[in-house]
């Protein structure tokens, strides 16, 4: 097959090799993704481990889960109470703008852990705030002001003067909820407060301290706290959230990390205050043996403050000491004297996370570096699908030029917007689908999916889920990014773009702004008008309908005036260019066109009559010319006749009569020709019309030119019929135009080869052609080779005016016939089309 990696069948299994390849890929990236034994990274570098609990994968899960326990051991700390939970207990902070460090204790600023959890919304109370002279503040609610002010506690003078504005005043402050303005005063006239206003943030009323204080007086009893009602606020509202996030990690793993429910086992002892945290059975006799039932298989790290004192059995490359160190240092407020050590039994009796994951890493370990050289597979056929289709997009095997898709004739902005809305959402799906399962994955905690996984139903239907939605998504791409190329080859990525349509409409329109201001003016007062016509006013309405009757009008009698403008230019576009457009009566715009229409009418009659005015010119110039010329030259050649008659012994003397005769015979036919191409192109010509027999014609100018082909070696081929064929023709300028294309024919033919005369006739037309090859290089077009003076040898070698093709052609179609050359290479053809005459018989059976 021609150019096969072209084809429409080749492609389509390129596309497809592609969107398998993209499906094999994002499985072995699934299946690198879920392997729990190292990092991704790590992947391509590292050999695969035998077993879990020497990968690094499973430094990481322990990192992760004592991290999980450090925060449950803070959690347990600030909660439990001789090894319980008891929510009775105060909790305070020393600094309002420091409220990360909660503390045990009663304080002045403490709370109860329980009011906290019941107290987590802080409410909406209203809660006024009086500024003193001396700058102080007094906090109260909004309720106890207003009953302060009915009892003529509070005067405002500048809302009322009299006890019924007073009374006024409070009824619409209870009504708006709003605040006097300026001063309040006693019923003494002192002044109470300088100004008074509402704290708009959400503040908690009722919420009361280990000490029975709510935070309005403790803001006005205490001095520390007094202007600090918005800390205080926030203070408290950090607490609440503190203590809830604790209780919630308390609740969360108290089961979680108890002995039996993990394989992950726990040691640790602050010295300094006597804290011994365990899910073993451990106590202060026997902690300097570390955990208890800890086997030599067991993985472990030791942490203790010194970094030479921690140790790890775990692998090498996984999470470094330090790091172990730092993270259980900064969680527990970096205690100076302590001890961690965490220890997993490697055996993993108990279902754990522990045993999910080593369950997981044992089933797909064995299929990592398949997976890793089966995607590196996919990748280089889904790099040479990609490169293949690029090179061979919009390229097909049965056509050279470059195939668009109807889809790639669609205007770009609409193509990138059906390309969004499709691939968005199904990407999307498989992102989520990828991260979702990767989540459930990595929170090991939810032993129901772990469950499943193990027992191998989520994880192949999760595989073939994504598969399905990269081949899809992987397809989708392929025919965007297809068509996008497509698009880049034939350079219409921003010629077919609307963005373009529109700059290049904003752009016309402004060179054209002189052209549109008037209908730009009317469109406007007819949408004001049709706005005010909503309005159901009757005159608007009325103005409307006759400004609406006027533009029809208008409309109307600027498209009647236009069909008449058009009319005239066709008149003068079919050659009466002497017709004038009417322009008495047409509007400004339209009398301006047809008066430039007029003058373009007199433009092409004045050009018509000077180009007739010169054609005569130059055919008297030439006929009177060669008049001149050929009296003397008849009588030249009259007089070498005579010398020729002559018997000269000299033969120098009869080579130059020779030569004179030659000559002087050339320069008559060159006057001829000349004289007969000025006649016909001026038209001065008489046409005398026959029926004559075209076959009999063929073999007499064939008969005639056979010395002539025989000085060049040339073999006429004559193929035409015998019966006889009859056109209708002027006789004389017939044989002008077949002794013209014979003569070109013996002239520029190459010597030795053949030439083809063909006749064929069905009746209805005769079409008679002769085909031979050039001697010289064809270097023009078969139409410069019919116009005068125009000749196929360039260098002018030969014997020949450049007129013949030309006369040939006149003639041909002066007597109603056609005349046509073509030229492939070297090959010249002249076809002559006639009509076919039937041929008349007479009585005695003879034409």
């Amino acid at each position: 097959m021609k150019k096969w990696y072209k084809s429409a069948f080749c492609k389509g299994i390129l596309i497809l090799l592609a969107g398998i390849s993209v499906t094999v890929l994002s499985i072995c990236l699934s299946i690198g993704l879920v392997y729990p034994g190292q990092n991704y990274e790590e992947l391509f570098t590292k050999k695969t481990e035998k077993h879990y609990e020497d990968t690094r994968g499973f430094s990481k899960q322990v990192w992760n889960e004592t991290g999980e326990l450090l925060r449950f051991l803070e959690s347990k700390n600030l909660l439990e109470k001789d090894g319980k939970e008891d929510l009775t207990q105060a909790v305070t902070v020393e600094d309002l703008k420091n409220t990360g460090e909660l503390k045990k204790g009663e304080g002045e600023f403490s709370f109860r852990l329980q009011d906290l959890l019941d107290r987590l919304d802080s409410g909406q109370n209203e809660i006024v705030v009086a500024q003193r002279e001396d700058g102080t503040y007094h906090y109260m609610e909004f309720s106890e002001f207003i009953h302060a002010s009915r009892q003529n506690e509070y005067l405002f003078p500048n809302e009322a003067e009299t006890k019924k504005q007073q009374e006024a005043a409070l009824k619409s402050m209870e009504e708006g909820i709003y605040l006097p303005s300026g001063k309040v005063l006693d019923k003494d006239g002192n002044t109470v407060y300088k100004e008074v206003w509402f704290y708009n943030e959400p503040f908690d009323a009722t919420i009361k301290t280990t000490a029975g204080k709510t935070m309005v007086e403790l803001a006005n009893n205490s001095e520390i706290f007094n202007g600090s009602l918005e800390q205080m606020q926030e203070a408290l509202d950090a607490m609440k959230t503190r203590v809830a996030s604790l209780k919630e990690v308390y609740d969360s793993y108290k089961s979680y990390f108890a002995q039996g429910n993990t394989n992950l086992s726990y040691l640790y002892v602050n010295y300094d205050t006597k804290q011994l945290e365990s899910n073993q059975e451990a106590t202060w006799e026997n902690v300097g043996n570390g955990l208890p039932n800890m086997q030599e298989t067991d993985k472990y790290v030791v942490v203790a403050p010194k970094l030479a004192d921690c140790s790890t059995n775990m692998a090498k490359d996984g999470v470094a000491l330090s790091d172990w160190q730092h993270m259980v240092q900064s969680s527990l407020n970096y205690p100076e004297n302590f001890r961690l050590i965490i220890s997993v039994d490697t055996d993993y009796p108990i279902q754990d996370s522990f045993y999910n994951w080593a369950e997981s890493y044992e089933r797909y370990a064995p299929y990592v570096d398949s997976a890793i050289v089966i995607g590196a597979g996919a990748v280089l056929i889904l790099l040479l699908s990609v490169i293949w289709l690029t090179a061979v997009a919009g390229r097909s095997n049965q056509q050279k030029e470059l195939a668009l898709t109807r889809f790639d004739k669609w205007k770009t902005e609409i193509w990138l917007c059906l390309i969004g809305c499709l691939g968005a959402p199904l990407v999307t799906e498989v992102i989520m689908a990828i991260e979702y399962y990767l989540y459930q994955i990595n929170n090991y905690a939810e032993s129901g999916y772990m469950e499943s996984l193990r027992n191998g139903r989520i994880s192949i239907a999760a595989f073939m889920g994504i598969g399905a939605g990269t081949f899809a998504a992987g397809l989708l791409f392929l025919v965007a990014y297809l068509s996008f190329v497509r698009r880049i080859k034939a350079r219409n990525l921003w010629k077919n773009s609307i963005c373009k349509w529109f700059l290049q409409s904003v752009a016309y329109i402004y060179k054209n702004r002189s052209s549109i201001t008037k209908i730009v003016f009317i469109g406007s007062g007819m949408l004001i008008l049709n706005l005010l016509m909503t309005s159901n006013s009757g005159f608007f309405i009325l103005l409307g309908i006759a400004a609406d009757v006027y533009v029809v009008i208008r409309i109307a009698k600027s498209n009647i005036e236009k069909e008449k403008i058009k009319k005239g230019i066709t008149r003068i576009a079919n050659g009466d260019a002497k017709y004038k457009i009417s322009s008495a009566k047409l509007s400004k715009d339209n009398q301006e066109m047809a008066m430039q229409v007029n003058r373009i009418g007199e433009g092409i009659q004045n050009a018509v009559e000077k180009s007739l005015k010169d054609e005569r010119l130059k055919t008297d110039l030439i006929t009177n010319v060669s008049h001149d010329i050929k009296t003397p030259l008849t009588s030249i050649i009259n007089y070498v006749g005579l010398l020729k008659q002559e018997k000269f012994d000299d033969p120098k003397i009869q080579r130059y009569l020779d030569i004179l005769d030659a000559k002087s015979q050339r320069l008559k036919t060159l006057t001829e020709d000349v004289v007969e191409a000025s006649k016909i192109s001026s038209g001065n010509i008489n046409l005398e019309f026959i029926n004559l027999n075209l076959v009999e014609m063929i073999h007499q100018t064939t008969g005639e030119f056979t010395e002539k082909f025989e000085k060049k070696d040339l073999q006429a081929v004559v193929n035409i019929p015998e019966e006889p064929v009859i056109v209708r023709v002027d006789g004389r300028r017939m044989w002008r135009v077949i002794e013209n294309i014979y003569n070109n024919a013996a002239k520029y033919a190459m010597p030795s080869t053949r030439l083809y005369v063909d006749m064929v006739a069905n009746g209805k037309i005769v079409v008679l052609s002769l085909k031979n090859v050039s001697e010289y290089p064809l270097n023009i077009t078969a139409d410069e080779l019919t116009e005068r003076f125009i000749r196929g040898d360039v260098s002018r070698s030969t014997e020949g005016s450049g007129l013949g093709l030309s006369i040939a052609k006149n003639l041909t179609e002066m007597q109603g016939g056609k005349f046509k050359i073509y030229i492939d290479g070297d090959l010249f053809k002249v076809t002559i089309t006639f009509p076919q005459m039937q041929p008349t018989v007479t009585k005695e059976g003879e034409m």
